[in-house]
């Protein structure tokens, strides 16, 4: 499977592009329902400028020769991003989910071929019969400083196969059907290929070679191919997959990372490995259905994890619910199978027949995964004070949005849940929900959905199992609707929610109505610990609303938002605001490999906003916490001191890149010993945790220029010029990130308000390079100095605003923001009056 090369001008032409930041388009839309529409369409993407969207409609759409896409004016004319979306209406008004709602046929084995550098491609809702499909990026120019994204999504292909050539891009593939495998003919691969990747390896691009995700997809009658370039082996992460083949069903040069999937065997070359981690696999028959539904008995029922990048999608690849029962099933399909015992709560007793107490007893004594419901007479809420803590020996869901009068959250930002069935601890309770040891003899879980909490020292304890899930809840704080009487206000818990052992467990998630208020814990929001010396690892907090009312603006605080001591944990899309101590801490030894992206973590960093920052820092780092990722896409704003901390007892490589930090009362990042450090020689030596204290202090750049430039070779459409240095290790690549801002702090250094572009850049000593007023040779600690220039769009700047920069190393310390400077004019620098560029 050779990748197609460009033309040999369009790498030159791309260079202007890649060094600059990602412009932001807009959207042009196309409606298309035949071949000729379906090209014509393609051939005016490839040059519109904006983002485009194919949507096309139901039907079938025969193929006669191929159809493609090719921004060959990409390093020219922006291509922005493509998508190409079935199942539309005549109209275009609207799209149905149903599978092989639009069919794109060949007798002959034409293809959609979809070739692009730059944009990030998502194909949804088509079905191919006998007609492939091709992306491809290859180019010989350095890719855009992130990966862009190849992406299927309620795919079908019958008969052909999925052929992607990945240079630029990740690949990601999700509830996607693939039968009857056969290569793409002169791809480079035979037989029955029902998906082929290549993972290329460009070492512009972070140095690493393209990843596979695929999840909850089904191949059958073929298999999963994965190729490597130049003998670099790439990487594939499969969750939640099925596969069915004669002999071998995923052919691999990748290093491979596999959970919670069907297969029988896989072959490995280029000396590519199954990855630690990978397990609750099975090789039991498969037991599909001829529309590959699983049935009754098969090991794809109830089976998967949640626990999958970027969260499950709320639907199958025919649009039914993808959670049907205990657990998400394996495979594009979803099984209508539910297979659990129900025991509905009929009052708020105590105890006796028809209590809470009384169903889960129930439940722990029917083996295997339970429900229970709840359907109590009269109004709402229905306060329920248990007489003990309900601890849970066998699986089991508690399910409050069966009650009547239950009303789930429908906000974007807010929420507007009502739960009706509260929880109430009275104050002596120690623990509401707990799980017990039982759960880890069978991999047991809990699940807990539109509850809510008070008056509990912990509200919901997660010391054994894993997998669990708590979701659609409230902690704390006025319930929606009610008018904010106290009778109506929910108590505080001294901690909400407290993860100390399993794995894989989901805290919110990306819809809505998954969304938890936890608010008004005096201690700790959301805990993540390790207990009996295990666990706190592999879970995920995900959109929820943390420390903040019902419309994600006035504080309702909890001591802090959320703590984590584990490893390997994702704290993702979540509105963290008014605790009163620190918004996220990340604490200990074992604290490493926790990813913090997409938050809102205090307040706008614009110059109003509605919502409470958090009374200390946005985000903590301290006791050995090590090679943890704070961004990309998070928003730290008006915290009472510091939007990033990272404590002089914090190990190393704790990258802070992407994000948007401004207005906080003290520094935007802040390394070591409060306040703003000096540039001292970066250690060549050190190891994290007990050796690299405070990303080993990484330097920060030295900006000398920052103007927008009116004359000379000024590259298209990136007329900002931003110069400096920066002195360390040598070696790299260095992460170099612009950001521009309202104004320079006081101390006359920046805040990353908004990222502007980021560069790669390595520091070369060749043979030596000055040390003071030396030259050094064979120093211990030596230092040396490199220049850069990046070139920066004028989108999102302009003269007057501030400038600053940040670096970060090859192991991913990322330094402290640099001292700020303000963007001139060429025409107006070194003129006062027209300092601000007002005479544009």
């Amino acid at each position: 499977m050779t990748p197609t090369r460009p033309p040999l001008w369009r790498p030159f032409a791309a260079l202007l592009l890649f060094a600059c930041a990602t412009p932001a388009f807009a959207l042009t839309e196309y409606c298309v329902g035949s071949s000729s529409g379906l090209r014509a369409a393609l051939n005016d993407a490839e040059v519109d400028g904006d983002d485009s969207l194919v949507r096309i409609r139901s039907g079938t759409i025969v193929l006669a020769q191929d159809a493609i896409y090719d921004a060959e004016l990409e390093g020219v004319v922006p291509a922005g991003d493509l998508t190409l979306r079935g199942g539309y209406n005549s109209d275009c008004s609207d799209y149905s989910l149903a599978a092989g709602a639009t069919v794109i046929d060949s007798t002959n084995a034409s293809r959609l071929s979809i070739i692009t550098e730059t944009g990030n491609v998502a194909v949804n809702g088509l079905t191919f019969d006998g007609a492939f499909l091709r992306m491809i990026s290859q180019t010989l120019a350095p890719c855009p400083g992130s990966r862009r994204q190849f992406s299927t999504s309620r795919v079908r292909i019958d008969g052909a196969s999925l052929d992607v050539s990945a240079w630029c891009h990740d690949v990601k593939i999700s509830n996607s059907l693939f039968t009857n495998g056969v290569a793409l003919p002169g791809g480079g691969l035979s037989g029955d290929v029902g998906v082929g990747i290549y993972l290329a390896f460009n070492e512009e691009a972070y140095n690493r070679a393209s990843k596979l995700t695929m999840i909850n997809s089904t191949i059958s009658n073929g298999r999963l191919q994965l190729v490597s370039q130049n003998g670099l082996p790439g990487s594939a992460a499969i969750y939640n997959s099925v596969f069915v083949r004669s002999g071998n069903e995923i052919v691999s040069d990748a290093n491979l990372y596999i959970r919670n999937s069907r297969y029988d065997g896989i072959g490995f070359g280029n000396g590519a490995l199954l990855q630690p981690g990978s397990g609750e696999n099975s090789a039991a028959a498969a037991q599909l259905d001829a529309s590959y539904v699983p049935q009754p008995g098969s090991p794809a029922v109830n089976l998967g994890t949640s626990n999958v990048p970027g969260g499950l999608t709320s639907v199958d690849h025919t649009g039914n619910d993808r959670v049907i029962g205990a657990r998400p099933d394996m495979g594009a399909l979803e099984s209508p199978t539910d297979g659990s015992g129900v025991y509905t709560v009929t009052n708020t007793n105590a105890s006796g027949n028809g209590s809470l107490a009384w169903a889960l007893e129930q439940s722990n004594l029917d083996d295997g995964f339970n429900q229970i419901r709840f359907n109590i007479p009269g109004g709402c809420p229905k306060r329920i004070t248990p007489g003990t803590s309900l601890k849970v020996y066998e699986s089991v869901f508690f399910d409050g949005s069966t009650q009547p009068g239950h009303v789930a959250n429908t906000q974007e930002i807010g929420f507007d849940g009502q739960p009706c069935i509260v929880l109430n601890g009275g104050g002596t309770r120690g623990i509401g929900i707990e799980t017990m040891g039982d759960l880890n003899a069978g991999n047991g879980f809990v699940s807990v959905r539109g509850l809510a909490f008070e008056n509990y020292d912990l509200a919901i304890s997660l010391a054994f199992g894993t997998a669990h899930r708590v979701q659609g809840s409230q902690f704390g704080g006025p319930i929606s609707g009610s008018g904010g009487g106290s009778s109506t206000t929910l108590a505080g818990n001294t901690q909400a929610i407290a993860i100390l052992g399993g794995t894989d467990t989901v805290i919110g998630g990306d819809s809505p109505a998954q969304r938890n208020m936890i608010a008004a814990s005096s201690d700790i929001g959301v805990w993540i610990l390790q207990f009996l010396g295990g666990g706190g690892n592999d879970n995920r907090v995900v959109n929820n609303l943390i420390g903040l009312d019902r419309f994600g603006a006035t504080a309702v605080p909890n001591g802090t938002g959320i703590v984590v001591n584990g490893g390997n944990n994702e704290i993702l899309g979540n509105r963290i605001g008014g605790n009163s101590v620190d918004g996220i801490r990340i604490a200990g030894d074992n604290a490493r490999g926790n990813v913090v992206q997409g938050n809102w973590i205090g307040g706008g960093t614009g110059s109003l906003s509605l919502t409470t920052g958090n009374g200390r820092m946005g985000v903590m780092l301290e006791g050995g916490a090590w090679a943890n990722a704070i961004g990309p896409d998070n928003l730290i704003g008006r915290n009472g001191d510091d939007g990033v901390r990272v404590m002089p007892d914090a190990g190393g490589y704790n990258s802070i890149n992407g994000n948007r930090i401004a207005r906080n009362d003290a520094l935007g990042i802040d390394l070591g010993s409060n306040g703003v450090s000096t540039n001292d020689p970066d250690p060549g030596f050190c190891q994290p945790p007990e050796g690299c204290s405070a990303n080993a202090g990484q330097n920060f750049p030295v900006l000398t220029d920052a103007v927008r430039a009116r004359t000379g070779l000024i590259p298209v459409d990136t007329p900002v010029r931003i110069e400096g240095t920066l002195r360390s290790l040598p070696g790299g690549p260095y992460r170099i990130e612009v950001f521009g801002g309202d104004a320079c702090d006081a101390n006359g250094y920046g805040e990353g308000q908004r990222l502007l572009a980021a560069k790669s850049l390595t520091i070369e000593n060749e043979p030596y390079c000055p040390d003071g007023g030396g030259l050094c040779f064979a120093c211990t600690e030596f230092n040396c100095t490199a220049g850069f220039t990046v070139w920066v769009s004028e989108v999102g700047v302009a003269p007057g605003d501030a400038i600053t920069l940040t670096a970060t190393s090859p192991g991913g310390n990322t330094s402290e923001f640099s001292q700020c400077m303000t963007l001139v004019d060429e025409n107006t620098a070194g003129d006062a009056i027209f300092a601000d560029g007002f005479e544009d």
